[in-house]
């Protein structure tokens, strides 16, 4: 009898030893993050993340936010697409190659006057059987330790500054933005606006916005390495590293289309950039003095130093923007209250209409853009992503779900989505589906509808 049980008890482990692998099939991936705890700043700090990713070959992407501050470079790339704009990394894999494990690897290079402790995670979307799903990467911490080269640059800055202040002139390191009143062209036939900046602290990710009137184009003149885009009334330069030069200056055209179009044209506009790793926004204020598009620096500094004086004091308008970072979504279990807020129109308020899931009926798709645990202001994401039509705003699971569009095909809302990624700088949108206004999986939604899922 003692033999029967040891027996039995030998397949009982025998049978959870096989069945464990078994089980553990259902989440075969899993990632590796790996980099130093502590380094110098101005040093190249190497990052390595493996991924242990079974047999799934379909679309795949790493993301992970960089703060201001850090320089990315890859190193190994495992032949995915790599890019770094707006303070975040991202490995895109249209296919992700056939072996197990995917190795990428890339240099973190903080400023040299960076110091501090940072904090980095990530995270692995892919697809699965037309699912998308998520893969959060633990945090590390990160100490920068200040370089001894900004040490000895730091205080030649600080006895500079402090001498500055003694004769009048302003600090170089800090952030002071001047528009020039629209001048017209000497043909008479458009205007020119010229903006100066001194940018201070401010080395990575910033953005100046400008509010173009009725009846006016914008055109680019010189935006010193930033991306220029025009639509709808809004001009912006960006920049993912700000120009080298402490001073310069960035114009643009105005050019009436419309008979009827103000003389002089009126601007306003605002200038975004990182506070202590909080994004800040500081007004620009206009000014009547000429303001040259090509000077010397101490041509540009004498000219800072007579603005601040004819203009009052420097203008300080900063306040922390609405915090709108994506976070990842989850899945819902229970139906969402939605919401649906009305197109986008200028000088329109926003307008939410609640409408009960009851009365949305059959099974339709949308696109969702943004997931966030505190509510934005959508009118101006809307605007500031160029995003049509209206937006619909699911509470679910501690998160606030924005969707948009609503379509019966899924290779509508497919299209949709690429639309968006080729029209904004969203890049995380992908499709929903929805039966009487309740949630379901997209697999759910094709299968009942007959229609066929597609990369």
């Amino acid at each position: 009898i003692m033999k029967k049980k040891i027996y039995r008890l030998f397949l009982i482990i025998t049978g959870l030893l096989v069945l464990t692998p078994l089980a553990l099939m259902a989440q075969d991936i899993t990632i590796d993050f790996s980099m130093p705890g502590k380094a110098v700043a101005g040093e190249k700090i190497p990052v390595k993340v493996v991924i242990h990713k079974g047999a799934h070959t379909d679309f795949a992407r790493f993301k992970q936010k960089i703060p201001p501050g850090f320089e990315v470079k890859p190193v190994q790339s495992a032949n995915s697409d790599f890019t770094f704009k707006n303070g975040e990394i991202n490995f895109i894999w249209l296919k992700l190659p056939t072996q197990k494990d995917i190795t990428i690897d890339y240099l973190m290079i903080p400023n040299i006057r960076l110091q501090g402790v940072f904090h980095f995670t990530g995270l692995f979307s892919y697809i699965n059987e037309g699912e998308r799903e998520e893969i959060a990467v633990p945090e590390k911490t990160l100490t920068i330790l200040p370089s001894p080269l900004a040490r000895k640059k730091d205080t030649v800055s600080q006895t500079s500054a402090a001498s500055k202040k003694v004769t009048g002139k302003p600090s170089s390191s800090s952030l002071i933005i001047y528009r020039e009143v629209p001048e017209k062209t000497r043909d008479g036939k458009s205007w020119i606006v010229r903006i100066l900046i001194q940018r201070g602290f401010v080395d990575k990710l910033a953005r100046v916005e400008e509010n173009i009137p009725e009846g006016y184009i914008a055109e680019n003149i010189e935006g010193k390495g930033s991306i220029f885009s025009y639509r709808s009334g809004n001009l912006k330069y960006i920049w993912m590293n700000m120009p080298s030069d402490s001073l310069f200056v960035i114009s643009y055209k105005l050019v009436p289309v419309d008979k009827r179009a103000k003389e002089p044209p009126s601007v306003t506009g605002t200038f975004s950039y990182m506070l202590n790793n909080q994004p800040a926004i500081k007004k620009i204020k206009s000014v009547k003095i000429p303001i040259p598009l090509h000077a010397s620096e101490k041509d540009y500094s004498m000219l800072i130093t007579e603005l601040n004086k004819t203009s009052g004091a420097q203008m300080m308008a900063e306040k922390p923007a609405e915090n709108s970072a994506s976070v990842p979504a989850v899945g819902t279990a229970v139906p969402a209250k939605t919401v649906a807020v009305s197109e986008n129109k200028p000088g329109l308020p926003t307008e939410i209409v609640r409408h009960p899931a009851a009365k949305a009926r059959g099974i339709y798709f949308r696109v969702q853009i943004l997931a966030t645990r505190h509510p934005v202001e959508i009118e101006r994401y809307m605007k500031e992503h160029h995003i049509p039509g209206k937006i619909y705003r699911e509470t679910d699971n501690g998160l606030y779900k924005y969707a948009t569009g609503s379509f019966t095909l899924y290779r509508d809302a497919r299209a949709f989505v690429e639309h968006l990624m080729e029209t904004s700088d969203i890049d995380g949108a992908f499709v929903t589906a929805y039966d009487n206004g309740k949630r379901i999986t997209v697999r759910e939604a094709l299968d009942r509808t007959g229609q066929k899922w597609f990369k």
